[in-house]
Protein backbone atom coordinates (compact mmCIF):
# COMPACT_ATOMS: atom_id res chain seq x y z
CA UNK A 1 0.00 0.00 0.00
CA UNK A 2 1.45 3.31 -0.73
CA UNK A 3 1.34 5.64 1.85
CA UNK A 4 2.10 8.73 0.14
CA UNK A 5 4.26 9.67 -2.98
CA UNK A 6 6.50 11.91 -0.24
CA UNK A 7 7.24 9.00 2.38
CA UNK A 8 9.84 6.39 1.64
CA UNK A 9 7.83 3.38 3.08
CA UNK A 10 8.89 -0.43 3.10
CA UNK A 11 6.91 -3.56 4.17
CA UNK A 12 8.18 -2.91 7.60
CA UNK A 13 6.66 0.31 7.83
CA UNK A 14 3.76 -1.16 6.89
CA UNK A 15 3.86 -4.02 9.41
CA UNK A 16 4.13 -1.35 11.96
CA UNK A 17 0.82 0.62 11.13
CA UNK A 18 -0.74 -3.14 11.10
CA UNK A 19 -0.63 -4.20 7.26
CA UNK A 20 0.57 -7.03 5.95
CA UNK A 21 1.39 -7.65 2.33
CA UNK A 22 -0.93 -10.42 1.65
CA UNK A 23 -4.30 -8.37 2.87
CA UNK A 24 -2.46 -5.42 1.48
CA UNK A 25 -2.07 -6.63 -2.07
CA UNK A 26 -5.47 -8.75 -1.92
CA UNK A 27 -7.89 -5.85 -1.01
CA UNK A 28 -5.58 -3.35 -3.67
CA UNK A 29 -6.32 -5.53 -6.18
CA UNK A 30 -10.10 -6.18 -5.43
CA UNK A 31 -10.47 -2.77 -5.37
CA UNK A 32 -8.32 -1.73 -8.57
CA UNK A 33 -10.50 -4.20 -10.64
CA UNK A 34 -13.20 -2.37 -9.84
CA UNK A 35 -12.08 0.60 -10.41
CA UNK A 36 -10.85 -0.26 -13.60
CA UNK A 37 -11.77 -3.06 -15.16
CA UNK A 38 -10.47 -5.89 -18.12
CA UNK A 39 -6.81 -4.91 -17.77
CA UNK A 40 -4.70 -7.62 -19.28
CA UNK A 41 -1.39 -8.89 -19.09
CA UNK A 42 0.98 -5.78 -18.71
CA UNK A 43 -1.31 -3.33 -17.97
CA UNK A 44 -1.21 -4.71 -14.48
CA UNK A 45 2.21 -5.29 -13.99
CA UNK A 46 2.49 -1.49 -14.41
CA UNK A 47 -0.39 -0.80 -12.68
CA UNK A 48 1.16 -2.59 -9.68
CA UNK A 49 4.87 -0.65 -9.83
CA UNK A 50 3.09 2.03 -9.62
CA UNK A 51 1.08 1.18 -6.66
CA UNK A 52 3.83 -0.32 -4.88
CA UNK A 53 7.44 1.48 -6.39
CA UNK A 54 9.29 -0.14 -3.05
CA UNK A 55 11.44 -3.04 -4.75
CA UNK A 56 11.02 -4.97 -1.22
CA UNK A 57 7.20 -5.11 -2.34
CA UNK A 58 8.41 -6.58 -6.03
CA UNK A 59 7.37 -10.51 -4.69
CA UNK A 60 3.69 -9.92 -4.51
CA UNK A 61 3.57 -8.79 -8.00
CA UNK A 62 2.02 -11.98 -9.02
CA UNK A 63 -0.38 -12.34 -6.29
CA UNK A 64 -1.28 -9.13 -7.15
CA UNK A 65 -2.16 -9.88 -11.03
CA UNK A 66 -4.03 -13.24 -9.61
CA UNK A 67 -6.07 -11.10 -7.12
CA UNK A 68 -6.92 -8.88 -9.93
CA UNK A 69 -8.09 -11.68 -12.40
CA UNK A 70 -9.92 -13.28 -9.90
CA UNK A 71 -11.72 -10.18 -9.04
CA UNK A 72 -15.40 -9.82 -9.37
CA UNK A 73 -14.82 -6.41 -10.88
CA UNK A 74 -17.81 -4.60 -10.16
CA UNK A 75 -17.99 -1.24 -8.69
CA UNK A 76 -20.40 -0.45 -6.17
CA UNK A 77 -21.09 2.87 -6.05
CA UNK A 78 -22.56 5.43 -3.09
CA UNK A 79 -25.38 7.42 -4.51
CA UNK A 80 -26.34 10.32 -2.31
CA UNK A 81 -29.95 10.56 -2.48
CA UNK A 82 -30.34 13.98 -4.45
CA UNK A 83 -33.41 16.47 -3.61
CA UNK A 84 -35.87 17.08 -5.43
CA UNK A 85 -35.97 20.15 -8.16
CA UNK A 86 -38.31 23.11 -7.80
CA UNK A 87 -39.94 23.81 -10.77
CA UNK A 88 -41.00 27.34 -10.55
CA UNK A 89 -43.69 28.85 -13.00
CA UNK A 90 -41.96 31.55 -14.58
CA UNK A 91 -43.55 34.89 -14.02
CA UNK A 92 -44.89 36.77 -16.70
CA UNK A 93 -44.58 40.90 -16.28
CA UNK A 94 -45.86 43.22 -18.67
CA UNK A 95 -43.61 46.35 -19.69
CA UNK A 96 -45.84 49.67 -19.23
CA UNK A 97 -44.97 52.27 -21.20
Amino acid sequence: MQLSSNVAFSPGLCFEVGLDCDSCVRDSALETAKACPGLRGKAIGQLFVLLYPNSACAPMHQRFTEEYANAPGELSLRLVPRKPIERVAPSVSAAVA
